[in-house]
């Protein structure tokens, strides 16, 4: 067997590349992901890297503000914030 053909199990995008089978698809996902990148790009710093480091992360807002030198209650407003923008962002681009 080559390379190709075997899987490494610290992959994680194999279970979403094994879904996807259409073409139509990929090409969604990829449009989502681009609308996402982009949202996330407008951000200020801090609420970017909350946002991130909370649902990519998993980090609990204790962690991410020992990481930021703030306090929780500013982590976590960060990280709404960062939503409510997002939220505002990717609603505005949808309607137009």
């Amino acid at each position: 067997m080559d390379g190709i053909d075997r899987m490494d199990s610290t992959d994680k995008t194999v279970p979403l590349i094994s879904t996807l089978k259409r073409p139509d698809q990929w090409i969604i996902y990829n449009e989502q992901f681009r609308r996402i990148n982009s949202a996330l790009d407008q951000l200020p710093y801090e609420q970017k890297e909350a946002v991130i480091l909370h649902i990519q992360g998993r980090m609990k807002f204790r962690e991410i503000a020992g990481l930021q030198d703030t306090s929780v209650k500013t982590a976590l407003s960060r990280y709404r914030y960062g939503l409510d923008k997002l939220r505002l962002l990717l609603d505005g681009e949808v309607t137009k």
